[in-house]
């Protein structure tokens, strides 16, 4: 096949996705509204981390404590890191690595800034 694109097949399942899910539209913002992106769990680690985040004058300040490490390492689990082939390091090799990129986290920070 040259192009995917002149694909008749591919170009059939695409417009039978787009026409399902212009027509679906509705139900799938109710399901978000109503379900949102995050499963319980992930929701309740984003927002213990995004709360422990702002309790830091810096993002340089917040790496270098343990609990918002042990906080950030908990959203990954929740995201699955460690469970499909990827590995979670122990807590207290994430504890040590996340340290270490606190001078890089606070340049991010600064370019976020601009």
């Amino acid at each position: 096949m040259d192009n995917w694109r002149r694909s008749s097949l591919a170009k059939s399942l695409l417009f039978e996705r787009l026409k399902d899910l212009s027509e679906s539209f509705p139900d799938y913002l109710h399901v978000y509204a109503n379900r949102g992106p995050f499963s319980n769990a992930q929701l309740r680690a984003h927002l213990d981390a995004l709360e422990k985040r702002a309790s830091f004058a810096s993002a340089e300040d917040a790496v270098a404590d343990p609990v918002f490490a042990d906080l950030v390492r908990q959203v990954l689990g929740e995201w699955g890191v460690g469970s499909r082939g990827a590995e979670l390091i122990s807590t207290e090799a994430f504890r040590a690595e996340f340290q270490k990129r606190g001078s890089q986290v606070g340049r991010s920070e600064s370019c976020a800034d601009l």
